[in-house]
């Protein structure tokens, strides 16, 4: 009797017990890709799991200090490949602002501007990592590979090695279905569907050269091209498993459900040992804490830093700022305080509410501590979550280059003011922190494939033996290897079943007699010469079987110990399945991961006084 309700669950349990396996993960090059990965490595390292992140230089310090191994994707000569969304000669800085007036016009114009100058790029830039890939998996030989990218190496695809698709944006865009708009421009759910065709034509055209590109990559290699139905999308459906990151409220409920090996989480917020403290100078200030945290790209932009806090310290509140990499380039009103990069998931907790790019990542964490957002989008998918967080009644969306003073302010009071939202966001947080939306992360291993390795050591009797094959029958259609250590009287049937067998045997006859009959006799005799006994009570039976065979069956049990030492050291099993009334210590406290079965009826296992004596 092994306690789990559902026979199928004794083999997901049986498949945990796996040794720690190898994650590689390779986001791509994004503070909100590397933190949804971070939070996924954290629980995989929880559950006793390895994880090693392949990334390019600027992301390690943060990722060594949360002590995980790097391994750098370093190409030039200064060590390391250029951001691919940033031009090969300049950084986020020079970047945003030498197109700063497109990112004041549309989204489709932001979208064109993007891949245009991009699509090669990004291209180049990723291919130039393909031999790092090689080499990195090469050496480690991970059991699973998680990618959280656009596009992705098609060595790694085609690797062998099972890989898991993270897609940590705002999921529109990868579900890319016509009962939707089109992603990346903000348009609404419930809208004239002519205008989603118009515009879903448009990203055709945009994306196409870059969809071209990839397939000249992948068919370069000797690999197959994509086949998708669309030239927006350029990553490939993992086999495997695919998992996308939006909080249950913001999920598009029209395209649901999505295929079996699909699974969506509500966020993936990172662990941390950092805290914030309320800095000093905003503790004399009245009103509500709000944080302004507009990414990486936001900060990069000046004007539109200088013009938020102008028109902000106008507000009765006080604000916390992440300002970004140009920090040094603008000076804070009174009534704010603020410094490059902040501890966000330690922030957002102590806010009222949260002024935003909208990037995913800031996103799910902000619903994770449960608060409200106002968003003011600069590009791609922050377009789509600014939509769907005020069509849903959880927040609010301005544009952040063109919304007059008076709208700022008064979105902001009006969000802080709101408490039946605070309650509604608060309920949201609560149900988040204490969800089950990760539960695939303990079966983890059974997305790498791995094959275990099972030792099954019955007592010697038929029923025990059939109940450990029937087990064993079960992890063999998974996959998995099973193997039977046992008295040779039993070996034929099994192996006629095909498993291999490892002998018990250490009499000169090459048997060891079975436990519980008598060195010199087999059952037949035992029965016969106790006739008797069997025809009188069952306590009579119990009172002779325990003195005749008590000393004989530890003996018997202690003469197999070497032989156990011997089989587990060699065949170094991932599990071993005992299903005995007395197991050798050696199994017990080997370090290998064991199952009681109890074949037998439970009352002698339950031994419990509410129920009668077995």
């Amino acid at each position: 009797m092994i306690m789990i309700s559902n026979p199928c669950d004794t083999f997901h349990n049986i498949q945990c017990f796996t040794k720690a396996l190898k994650v590689l993960f390779a986001p791509t090059d994004g503070w909100g890709h590397i933190n949804a990965c971070q939070g996924m490595a954290d629980g995989l390292r929880e559950r006793g799991h390895r994880a090693i992140f392949a990334v390019a230089a600027k992301f390690a310090p943060k990722l060594r200090a949360s002590g995980y191994e790097v391994e750098l994707l370093t190409v030039t000569a200064e060590g390391q490949v250029l951001t691919p969304g940033a031009a090969a000669n300049q950084g986020e800085n020079n970047f945003v602002a030498e197109n700063l007036e497109v990112f004041k016009t549309s989204a489709i114009n932001v979208v064109e501007m993007y891949v245009k100058l991009f699509g090669d790029r990004l291209c180049g830039a990723l291919r130039a990592r393909d031999t790092l890939f090689r080499e990195i998996i090469g050496r480690f030989r991970p059991d699973v590979i998680v990618v959280d990218t656009y596009v992705s190496s098609p060595y790694i695809v085609y690797s062998g090695v099972p890989w898991v698709w993270l897609y940590s944006a705002s999921p529109l865009m990868m579900l890319n279905d016509s009962r939707l708009p089109p992603a990346w421009l903000g348009l609404p759910t419930v809208g004239n569907t002519s205008e989603w065709l118009k515009h879903r034509s448009q990203l055709e055209v945009v994306f196409k050269k870059c969809y071209q590109k990839v397939n000249e990559w992948y068919e370069s290699e000797g690999f197959p091209p994509l086949k998708s139905t669309s030239y927006c999308n350029l990553h490939p459906i993992s086999p495997y498993l695919n998992i996308y990151m939006t909080p249950e409220e913001l999920d598009y409920k029209k395209v649901q459900p999505l295929a079996h090996n699909w699974h969506r989480v509500d966020s993936f917020v990172r662990t941390t040992d950092e805290t914030f403290e309320i800095p000093e100078c905003l503790c004399n200030w009245s009103g509500k804490l709000i944080l302004l945290s507009m990414g990486s790209f936001g900060g990069s932009h000046l004007e539109l830093m200088t013009r938020l806090t102008t028109i902000l310290a106008k507000s009765e509140h006080r604000f916390i700022v992440a300002k970004g990499p140009l920090h040094d380039k603008y000076e804070l009103p009174n009534n704010m305080w603020g410094q490059k990069t902040l501890p966000q998931t330690a922030v957002i907790p102590l806010v009222d509410l949260v002024l935003t790019h909208g990037g995913n990542n800031t996103v799910t964490e902000t619903f994770y501590f449960g608060k409200p957002m106002l968003v003011l989008p600069l590009w791609a998918d922050q377009y789509d979550n600014a939509q769907r967080l005020q069509e849903t009644g959880l927040g609010l969306r301005l544009n952040p280059f063109h919304c007059t003073e008076e709208e700022l302010l008064t979105s902001i009071d009006k969000l802080v003011n709101d408490s039946d939202l605070a309650q509604r966001m608060k309920s949201i947080g609560d149900r988040i922190r204490e969800s089950n939306d990760k539960q695939f992360l303990p079966q983890f291993s059974k997305y790498s494939q791995r094959k275990l390795t099972v030792l099954f050591a019955p007592t010697d009797g038929w029923g025990h033996i059939n109940a450990c094959q029937g087990m064993a029958d079960g992890l063999r259609e998974r996959g998995h290897r099973a193997i039977f250590a046992v008295a040779a009287k039993f070996a034929p049937k099994l192996h006629a079943s095909g498993y291999e067998v490892e002998l018990l045997t250490v009499t000169a006859e090459g048997q060891l007699p079975t436990p519980g009959v008598d060195a010199n006799q087999g059952e037949n005799n035992f029965v016969v010469r106790n006739l008797e006994v069997f025809k009188t009570s069952a306590i009579n039976v119990v009172e002779m079987y325990v003195k005749v065979f008590a000393d004989r069956l530890c003996s018997k049990l202690r003469a197999r110990e070497p032989l156990f030492r011997e089989i587990i050291g060699r065949l170094r099993p991932d599990v071993i399945v005992v299903d005995t009334y007395i197991s050798s210590p050696y199994i017990v406290y080997s370090g290998v991961p064991w199952v009681w079965l109890y074949s037998a009826s439970p009352l002698m296992m339950l031994n419990d006084p509410r129920l009668p004596p077995a």
